[in-house]
């Protein structure tokens, strides 16, 4: 399971060389895999795009007749976009109002927008809509510990594939609640985690919480380096890579990557 769509093709890719064949379940993105539980145990509930809950927002503000400002939808649209995981959770609602009780400033910059928000949110959260986005936090809400049940219930359709467990590799864009819903799930079932080491911790770790969450609940934690690679005996030359694997944007960040490193290793 991995983050984007260019990993899961490089890895769709590796695994056709090398087996010559695919299953269209071996190789997921993360959303896509929320999405599946999503369809197993909530059949019912349709995914919304940004733009049909943009018109929804629209419609239900005229109903309401409410008048703070001009495009009240798209800061609604923003509020949920940013607190979908608070509304989800009654604690995580009561936290933020005691910070704004904490913060009576805040109130008066905020407090408006975000009560508008909250009822709008009560009201979406009637209908059978969710954003993709919303997913992990809706199943979180839904399930948590049933979570474990998963593995069971995808391999009693049936779905030989996930017999096998899970394995994450999703880089620093891992949330805290898809983490919780990791930890549930391997309650049921083997999952492993890859969490690629970088220097960039100390300075932000903010990314890399939800790796610490993992960490303090898994069953086992493994340090792995990446080998030293070298050139031919018969050289004197001698490069070394760092166990630091860094995910970057595109070809023109590579590019930079590289050339820095090289420069790097001129220098030294």
């Amino acid at each position: 399971i991995v983050s984007d769509l260019f990993n899961k093709f490089e890895l769709q890719k590796v695994i056709l060389d090398r087996v010559g064949f695919y299953e269209d379940d071996y190789v997921l993105r993360i959303s896509e895999f929320w999405q599946k539980v999503l369809k197993i145990y909530f059949p019912q509930v349709q995914l919304w795009s940004k733009d049909y809950l943009g018109v929804w927002l629209q419609d239900q503000i005229q109903k309401l007749n409410l008048e703070l400002g001009p495009n009240l939808s798209n800061v609604i649209l923003d509020l949920f976009d940013q607190l979908h995981g608070v509304f989800f959770q009654e604690e995580s609602q009561q936290l933020l109002q005691s910070w704004f009780e904490a913060n009576p400033e805040k109130i008066k910059k905020w407090g408006s927008w975000y009560n508008v928000a909250k009822v709008l949110f009560k009201i979406q959260r009637q209908t059978n809509g969710l954003l993709p986005k919303w997913v992990p936090s809706y199943l979180l809400q839904e399930l948590g510990p049933q979570m474990s049940q998963v593995f069971t219930h995808v391999a009693s359709q049936e779905k030989e594939i996930f017999k096998k467990g899970f394995l994450f590799d999703v880089g620093p864009e891992l949330t805290k609640v898809e983490a919780e819903l990791i930890h549930w799930l391997s309650r049921g079932a083997d999952v492993i985690v890859v969490q690629v080491s970088s220097k960039l911790k100390n300075d932000f770790p903010f990314p890399f919480e939800a790796y610490d969450f993992l960490s303090s609940v898994a069953d086992q934690v493994q340090l792995f380096s990446e080998p030293n690679r070298t050139e031919p005996a018969n050289s004197n030359n001698q490069i070394c890579f760092s166990d630091a694997k860094r995910k970057l944007s595109g070809v023109m960040a590579e590019v930079e990557d590289v050339v820095t490193t090289v420069s790097q290793w001129l220098q030294e």
